[in-house]
């Protein structure tokens, strides 16, 4: 979603996609094609994408890639 989007929106979109894999059909299907279904709220999710990208980018870092 962009940046500013209504904290409203944000929070009936994260409550269906929670909601959604908890269906246990869902899970499983999700499961098979080598998903991990997590439920977390947007505030996780924000956190878990910054240390990822923080991680990658050292990563890069190491390999000696650099960004174009």
């Amino acid at each position: 979603m962009p940046a500013k989007t209504p904290n409203a929106v944000v929070n009936k979109l994260n409550a269906d996609l929670v909601r959604i894999p908890r269906v246990p059909d869902m899970r499983v299907h999700l499961e098979s094609l080598g998903f991990d279904v997590l439920g977390t709220t947007p505030e996780e999710f924000a956190a878990f994408t910054r240390a990822d990208i923080t991680k990658w980018a050292r990563e890069l870092k190491a390999a000696g890639i650099k960004p174009q």
